[in-house]
């Protein structure tokens, strides 16, 4: 599905903080392109939480009705070499170190 605004052909992918999550479903009805499911094991909490199939175009509908707040939704054009839409889904919004990603504080100004 394509960026109707821009003309682009846009991918997208999400980051799913699954630790916060508290299986609520909201974003398996919400998602368009139906790439969300919801988890067989649970998180820390004790709650089943979607996990992210191939085939997501960032259109941000997840991020938009989750009242948990655990999606980070990006998106870019879409490579013409990849068919399935979907490039580094990932279930976490932490970095592989464990750090979460860095992010610019007020007036562009970075984080201590």
């Amino acid at each position: 599905m394509g960026d109707v605004r821009s003309g682009l052909d846009m991918s997208g992918t999400v980051t799913i903080d699954v630790d916060v999550c508290k299986g609520c479903e909201l974003c398996i009805g919400a998602c368009p392109p139906r790439v969300l499911t919801m988890s067989e094991p649970v998180n820390r909490l004790g709650y089943r939480y979607p996990e992210l199939a191939s085939g997501c175009t960032g259109c941000a509908a997840c991020q938009l009705i989750c009242p948990d707040f655990v999606f980070e939704v990006f998106r870019s054009p879409r490579d013409p070499s990849n068919k399935s839409g979907a490039e580094g889904a990932r279930a976490s919004s932490r970095s592989d170190s464990g750090a979460w990603p860095e992010r610019p504080g007020p007036q562009g100004q970075e984080r201590k």
